[in-house]
C-alpha cells in the first residue's frame, strides 16, 4: 500500500467524523466523501467518462431505466459498480438489492460496493460465479480501520486493478473473517454445539444437559486460559525482542566509545609525534643557525 493512498483514506475519515452531521442526504455523501474516495484514493478521474460513469443505467427483465450511483469502468466496461447511502443508512439492514441486481445482471461486472460514506462493504461473486454475494468480503469503517485492510481496498486502485488478483484473495479473506467471527461469538457465548463438539474429543461420558452446562463453564475458561498463554508467550517475545535491542544497542555504544578512544589515542600519539618533529628541528636550527 502506497504512502499517499494512506494519507488520502485519513483525510477523507477525518471528514467523516468531523461532519457526519452534514452528510444526511446520499448526494452530500457522494460530493463529500465517494467522489474524492474514487479520486484520490483509487485514483479514478471521476470527470473522465471513459472511467467514471454516474447515474449508470443498464435495462434487465421488467426493470426499466433503472439507475447505480456510479459504474467504474475498465477497457469500456463497467467491472465495479457503487451504491450509495446516507450516512445514517444501516448497512447491515439495508441490503444492497439494487446493486445485487446490477451485479447479477450486467456480465462485465466483476465487483460491487456498498456504503454510507463512513462504511464500505466490497462485495464480489465468490459463492457462485456470476451472482453477487449476499455478504461482503471486506469492509472499511472510516472510523476504525488498520493498514491490513487498507491494503486490501488499495488492490481496487485503478493503476493496479486486477480483478482475477482480487477476486482469487478475496474468497481467503471473506471466509477467514467469517471465522474469525464465528470463534469470536463462541468465545463470548459458547452455543451448546461447539460444547459438545469439544467434549467429543476430550470427554467420553454421557452429555448430559448438566454436564453440557458444566463444560460451558470449562469452555469459557479454556478459552480465556488460551488467550492469556497467547498473549504472554507474545509479550515475552515483544520484550525479548527489545531487550535484545537494548543490548545490542549498548554494545554498539561500547563499541563506539572504544573507537572513539582509539582515534583519540592515535591523535595525541600523532599529535606527540609532530611536536617531538617540531622540536628537534628549532633545537637543530639553535645549535647550527647557518
Amino acid at each position: 500500500m502506497s504512502e499517499s493512498i494512506g494519507k488520502a483514506v485519513s483525510v477523507i475519515a477525518d471528514r467523516v467524523r468531523e461532519h457526519a452531521d452534514r452528510l444526511q442526504t446520499e448526494e452530500a455523501v457522494k460530493m463529500s466523501v465517494i467522489n474524492p474516495f474514487l479520486r484520490d484514493v483509487l485514483a479514478y478521474d471521476t470527470a473522465d467518462p471513459a472511467q467514471v460513469v454516474p447515474e449508470f443505467v443498464a435495462d434487465f427483465g421488467t426493470k426499466q431505466g433503472e439507475k447505480v450511483d456510479y459504474a467504474l469502468l475498465h477497457d469500456g466496461k463497467p467491472q465495479v459498480f457503487v451504491e450509495a447511502k446516507k450516512i445514517t443508512a444501516n448497512l447491515a439492514v439495508d441490503k444492497p438489492s439494487q446493486l445485487f441486481r446490477y451485479f447479477t445482471a450486467v456480465k462485465d461486472a466483476r465487483f460491487g460496493i456498498y456504503t454510507n460514506g463512513a462504511t464500505w462493504h466490497f462485495y464480489a461473486d465468490i459463492d457462485q460465479k456470476g451472482v453477487m454475494d449476499t455478504s461482503p468480503f471486506l469492509t472499511l469503517d472510516l472510523r476504525e480501520y488498520d493498514d491490513a485492510t487498507l491494503a486490501e481496498v488499495a488492490k481496487f486502485a485503478r493503476p493496479s486493478f486486477d480483478p482475477d488478483g482480487i477476486r482469487a484473495s478475496a474468497g481467503e479473506l471473506k471466509y477467514v473473517r467469517a471465522l474469525a467471527g464465528v470463534l469470536q461469538q463462541e468465545y463470548a457465548n459458547p452455543s451448546d454445539d461447539f460444547v459438545r463438539y469439544l467434549m467429543g474429543r476430550v470427554y467420553t461420558g454421557v452429555k448430559s444437559q448438566a454436564r453440557v452446562e458444566a463444560f460451558t463453564t470449562n469452555t469459557r475458561k479454556a478459552f480465556r486460559e488460551f488467550l492469556t498463554a497467547q498473549l504472554r508467550t507474545r509479550v515475552d517475545a515483544v520484550l525479548a525482542t527489545n531487550a535484545a535491542d537494548e543490548d545490542a544497542t549498548a554494545q554498539e555504544s561500547k563499541d563506539e566509545a572504544r573507537r572513539q578512544a582509539s582515534r583519540k589515542r592515535a591523535q595525541a600519539y600523532h599529535a606527540r609525534k609532530k611536536a617531538e618533529r617540531e622540536a628537534e628541528k628549532a633545537s637543530a636550527s639553535v645549535r647550527d643557525p647557518d
